[in-house]
């Protein structure tokens, strides 16, 4: 008989690290996506009081751009083989990414990426933190359809520059206000992973 008879099912992955070394890539994202903002910038999808630039980040070119490239490929590795054993090979994978801008009250509303297989958030800039905990954090919504109140779970993620944050597409999440006068800033992206046929019967 085991030790402990509790089973823990139907858990959900998010991947979570703050990478060393990103203060000279950081400084430079960040005065790259702040060149490209327009300056008669507009709110879009989920974004409010922000701006969201087109879904085409990861081709803007340079170094800076080309090293977070690495990262976030490298996340998404350590991700899918954890998640995913035996049936990524072959397969075929897609990312693409967009920068976020938010400013003074500036949030993002409830959504999910759920045609994706992962969606995740790399932080350039978290701007000012305050004495408010909850200054701006990514919130995760429990996936768990009818669970009862006391067993519902919230996970919180404070911005922290340098911060990678993976999780399923499907899972639904939202920003809470940021308050502060510097702007926060950050690189979100999707990944599709189309696996080839019969791999997740044989895995």
């Amino acid at each position: 008989m085991p030790e402990n008879p509790l089973l823990q099912t139907f858990a959900t992955p998010v991947y979570q690290r703050v990478l060393p070394g990103t203060e000279t890539v950081n400084k430079g994202l960040r005065e790259l996506i702040l060149n490209c903002m327009p300056a008669d910038w507009q709110p879009s999808r989920s974004v409010m009081g922000g701006w969201h630039s087109g879904l085409d980040f990861f081709n803007w070119g340079g170094q800076d751009v080309a090293q977070l490239t690495h990262w976030v490929q490298q996340g998404v590795g350590e991700m899918s083989r954890e998640c995913l054993r035996g049936k990524l090979e072959g397969a075929e994978v897609t990312l693409f990414g967009w920068a976020n801008v938010l400013f003074d009250g500036g949030y993002n509303k409830v959504h999910d990426h759920g045609e994706y297989t992962w969606s995740g958030v790399y932080y350039v800039d978290k701007g000012e933190a305050g004495d408010d905990p909850n200054n701006g954090i990514l919130e995760f919504i429990d996936p768990r359809s009818g669970v009862a109140e006391a067993m519902k779970k919230v996970v919180r993620i404070q911005p922290t520059a340098g911060g990678l944050v993976i999780f399923p597409g499907w899972l639904k999440h939202y920003v809470l206000p940021y308050r502060g006068s510097d702007p926060r800033i950050s690189v979100a992206f999707n990944v599709k992973i189309l696996l080839k046929a019969g791999a997740a019967a044989t895995a």
